[in-house]
């Protein structure tokens, strides 16, 4: 039996699974979560002065 580690188990289900494991997925996670290029990630980027 093959160990699986806990990111590539959350990266496969975020990449192929259905809505409802993806949503049980992300309310683990203590943390707000946030979107950022793409990327989730758990703090806000501050944006570049413009």
């Amino acid at each position: 039996m093959k160990t699986m580690d806990v990111r590539d188990y959350a990266r496969n289900i975020l990449s192929n699974g259905d809505i409802e494991r993806k949503r049980q997925l992300i309310q683990l996670f203590s943390e707000q979560l946030y979107l950022h290029d793409r990327k989730v990630v758990s703090s806000r980027v501050k944006k570049a002065a413009e």
